[in-house]
């Protein structure tokens, strides 16, 4: 899975640092009914499949560089019902 998190306006006034990004099988990101999945906690990845990807040759994808920040994951599913997943981040500028 792909995710790409940016500012829009103005891109070249902010740096995007995502702090916590979370699956859940809830819309709500801060529900309690079933279960929760980190992918990034404090900033850095906190599951072993998640890479932060480079912009282009010339932009780092580094997490607190820039005006977008995109990662990756491998894709999972939960267990239990119900399949779906929600994905959820905390960002600071």
């Amino acid at each position: 899975v792909y995710v790409e998190v940016s500012v829009t306006e103005p891109a070249d006034y902010f740096l995007l640092q995502i702090n916590e990004c979370w699956a859940t099988q809830s819309p709500q990101p801060n529900s309690t009914n079933g279960l929760v999945h980190s992918l990034i906690q404090n900033g850095c990845a906190n599951d072993r499949t998640v890479s932060f990807l480079d912009l282009d040759d010339e932009t780092s994808g580094q997490n607190g560089k820039s005006s977008t920040v995109r990662y990756s994951f491998d894709m999972f599913r939960f267990i239990t019902e119900p399949h779906e997943l929600y994905l959820h981040c905390t960002v600071q500028l």
